[in-house]
Order: structure tokens, then C-alpha cells, then sequence
């Protein structure tokens, strides 16, 4: 009798431990806010699994969800873009996850931690270089012949292009805030990138390991850390290539081994756990 008693005892404690992730509000919803042709503000959602993505926590203010202590100091603002795709507009959403979130974050389970629309940058997209092209991106960015830029070196923005230039020849680069933990910063965290594009999901073929002022023109600043930034002479925001999501992969907060989604036809069987990893 008394073992039975020291069982139930071990097992209600496990259950009181084992707490269900918080859930994101309405009001703490994720939006895009823009400004609209009028300067009026438009609010657009992002269209991700609000049980990713709680706006409140990322601007660190009063939500349902228990607050983070251990998230860098400052904010990362994070430049890229998908070149090699014809479809992206003034209003594609964008967002960062963390493949796998730092032992010092509470809630693991908000794993966008960025998210944002992109900018006109001017245009020549069609003839960025590929990977099998004898030109290099910085030759084509300087190449007035066929790349124009909507910012001259005056800062003076060239409206005209916005009509003048075909829609998929468009340049659009995204600027992303990006909220990461001290611990992800120190171990380098992998970031995965997503997109929606005319309500079809898309995925970067790889993931990215966060790494500040390094060879890719981070530099810091008194308000935040730029990673691939797009306002630096010289540097142009980190390349990407996408392809659409076909499924999902759902995977434990603990899982090392979690397969990336594009290659799950090579990876899944050989690397993923039955009991840790599902298809969705």
C-alpha cells in the first residue's frame, strides 16, 4: 500500500510539471502594419498558425503567455530576398522561425520570430545571377545598363520606377526585426525562412545560422544589430532560394534531428525518429 501510494504521488507530480503551451490571443495576433498610398495604416496578418507567432511577446508587452527574461538585448534586423521568384509584391508576407529554440526560452513553441513585407528596390531582378552564371552579384549591381535602383546616392527615391519597371522584374527586399534569445545568439542559432505568396506557402531551401558581425556586414548599433543589411554600400541582403511547402514536419522542442521539409524524401526515413517527428 504504501509503494502504491509513492506512485501516485510520483506520477501527479509529472502531471503538474507538464504544462500546455499557452495560446495566442486575437489581440495578440501577428499583423504586418503598412501604410497605405494615402498614408493610412493597413494591417495585414500573417497568415501562420497564430500558436507560432504572439505579437505581444515580441514587443514585449502584457500577453497570456509567460514572459521571456533571457532575450538579447537588442534587436536583429535581418536583410534578404528571394530573386529567382517572379511573384513576390508589395504585400508578400515573410517570417523568420528558429529551427530550434535556445534552452533559455520559455515559450518554445512561438517559434517566428520576424515577420515583414518587403520594399521596392528598384529593378533588373530577371537578370540577377545564377548560380551557373559567369556574373557575380556585385557586378550586376552595379551594372546600370540593366540594374536600376530605386535610391540614388543622394538618398532621393525614384518614384517612377514603381510603373515603369515590369511587375516581374521588380527588386524586393525585405528588412526583418528579429528577436532572438541570448543563448541563440551565442550558439548561432539556424533560422528558417518562410513565405506567402499569393496564398501558397514557400520555403528557403536552406536555413541560415544566425551569425552578428561577421563577414556577411553585420555591424551594431545603439538600437539594434544589422545582419545582411540593405542600406550599406557594397552589401545586398541575403540571397534565397524557395520552393513551395508540400507538407509540414512537426517536430519535439528537443528533437536534434529533425529533418528540413525540402529534403524529406532523403532525410525522413534515415534521421527522424517515429516518436518524435510527424507529418502534418
Amino acid at each position: 500500500m504504501i509503494l502504491g501510494v509513492k506512485v501516485v504521488l510520483l506520477l501527479l507530480k509529472c502531471v503538474m510539471l507538464t504544462a500546455a503551451p499557452c495560446t495566442t490571443t486575437a489581440a495578440c495576433q501577428c499583423v504586418v502594419d503598412k501604410l497605405d498610398s494615402a498614408n493610412r495604416d493597413v494591417y495585414i496578418v500573417v497568415p501562420w498558425s497564430y500558436n507560432e507567432c504572439n505579437q505581444c511577446q515580441l514587443v514585449d508587452t502584457v500577453n497570456e503567455c509567460a514572459p521571456e527574461t533571457a532575450m538579447h538585448m537588442r534587436t536583429v534586423q535581418y536583410g534578404f530576398w528571394a530573386p529567382f521568384n517572379a511573384d513576390i509584391n508589395a504585400s508578400t508576407i515573410a517570417v523568420i522561425k528558429v529551427k530550434r529554440p535556445g534552452d533559455d526560452v520559455v515559450n518554445k513553441h512561438l517559434i517566428i520570430r520576424g515577420f515583414d513585407t518587403p520594399n521596392m528596390q528598384g529593378c533588373g531582378r530577371k537578370r540577377f545571377p545564377n548560380a551557373s552564371s559567369s556574373v557575380n552579384s556585385a557586378d550586376w549591381a552595379s551594372n546600370t545598363a540593366t540594374t536600376k535602383w530605386s535610391w540614388n546616392a543622394m538618398y532621393a527615391y525614384n518614384i517612377g520606377l514603381e510603373t515603369s519597371c515590369a511587375r516581374d522584374d521588380k527588386i524586393w527586399f525585405y528588412n526583418a526585426n528579429l528577436r532572438v534569445s541570448n543563448d541563440e545568439v551565442a550558439n548561432g542559432v539556424e533560422l528558417q525562412f518562410e513565405f506567402n505568396i499569393n496564398n501558397v506557402m514557400y520555403i528557403a531551401t536552406n536555413t541560415q545560422s544566425l551569425r552578428i558581425n561577421e563577414e556577411n556586414g553585420g555591424t551594431t548599433s545603439a538600437s539594434g544589430q544589422d545582419v545582411y543589411q540593405i542600406h550599406q554600400s557594397g552589401y545586398i541582403p541575403k540571397v534565397l532560394t524557395i520552393m513551395p511547402v508540400l507538407y509540414r514536419l512537426v517536430c519535439s522542442v528537443n528533437e536534434t534531428s529533425c529533418p528540413d521539409e525540402w529534403s524529406w524524401h532523403t532525410k525522413f526515413h534515415s534521421h527522424c525518429k517515429p516518436t518524435c517527428t510527424r507529418l502534418a
